[in-house]
C-alpha cells in the first residue's frame, strides 16, 4: 500500500467475509479493493506538497512528499490525464539506540524506508453513449533501505538490507451496455525487476575500514498477466 499516493485513490473498498470467487483463493477472510481514480471528465490540476522538519536536522525539510495530475477534461470523446509524484517513506526505528566503541550510534530499523516515484498516463474514449474503452499506463521506482542491530555485543555486526525496484503496470479496459445486461472487459500486465542485497559489517568495530560480508544478492523478475470479463 506504500506504492499508492492517495491522491490517486479514488475510493477503498472494504469486503467482509468469503469473496475468493470474485478476488482469489487468497480472499477467504475478505478484501480489500482499492480503486484509483480514472481520467476525469472535467479539466483540472491537483498539486499535493508536504515537508517535515525533524529537529536538530541540518535540512530544512529532509523528508518531503510531492504530487503533481494534470486532467485534460472531455474533449470531444477523448479525456486524458498524466500524473507524477515522490513519497519519502519515513523509517521507524526501535525504541532502544546502540552506541559502539568509538560511541557511534545505531539504531534499529523496523521497517524498509527510502524514496519512491511513480508516473502515469490514463485515457479514455467513448465510442457512443453505451460503449467506451479505456488505458492506464504507470511506472514506479523504489529506492529502500534497512538497518539492522539488536544489541551493544561486539560480536553482532550491523545488517544491512537494500532494495531497488522497477514496476511497470499496463491496462486495457471495455465497458459496455447491450440490452440489459453491462459488460466489463479488462486486461491487465504487470512487470517487476527488484534486486535485493544483504550486506553485514563489521567496519565500526575494526580497525579495518570497508569490512563488508555479502550474505545475499538476488535479481527476481515478476510477470503478471491477467484477463477478467463479467456481465
Amino acid at each position: 500500500l506504500q506504492r499508492l499516493g492517495t491522491e490517486n485513490v479514488e475510493r477503498i473498498e472494504i469486503i467482509r467475509g468469503a469473496a475468493s470467487a470474485k478476488y482469489g483463493a487468497d480472499a477467504v477472510g475478505g478484501g480489500i479493493n482499492v480503486v484509483t481514480k480514472g481520467a476525469a471528465k472535467k479539466a483540472g490540476l491537483t498539486v499535493n506538497v508536504e515537508g517535515r522538519r525533524i529537529k536538530g536536522d541540518g535540512d530544512l525539510f529532509p523528508y518531503q512528499n510531492f504530487f503533481l495530475r494534470a486532467d485534460s477534461g472531455q474533449v470531444g470523446k477523448l479525456r486524458v490525464a498524466a500524473y507524477g509524484g515522490k513519497r519519502n517513506v519515513l523509517p521507524v526505528y526501535g525504541e532502544t539506540d546502540f552506541t559502539l566503541s568509538d560511541d557511534t550510534a545505531i539504531r534499529n530499523s523496523l521497517r524498509y524506508y527510502g524514496d519512491i516515484k511513480n508516473i502515469g498516463l490514463l485515457a479514455s474514449y467513448d465510442i457512443d453513449k453505451n460503449h467506451s474503452v479505456s488505458l492506464g499506463l504507470d511506472h514506479v521506482d523504489e529506492d529502500m533501505n534497512r538497518y539492522v542491530k539488536h544489541s551493544n555485543s561486539f560480536f553482532e555486526p550491523q545488517q544491512h538490507f537494500k532494495c531497488t525496484l522497477d514496476r511497470d503496470t499496463y491496462r486495457l479496459s471495455y465497458r459496455g451496455r447491450g440490452g440489459n445486461s453491462d459488460w466489463n472487459v479488462s486486461f491487465d500486465y504487470t512487470k517487476m525487476n527488484e534486486d535485493d542485497i544483504t550486506l553485514t559489517s563489521d567496519y565500526l568495530n575494526s580497525p579495518y575500514e570497508g569490512k563488508n560480508t555479502l550474505n545475499y544478492i538476488d535479481d527476481l523478475l515478476h510477470k503478471q498477466w491477467s484477463l477478467k470479463a463479467s456481465a
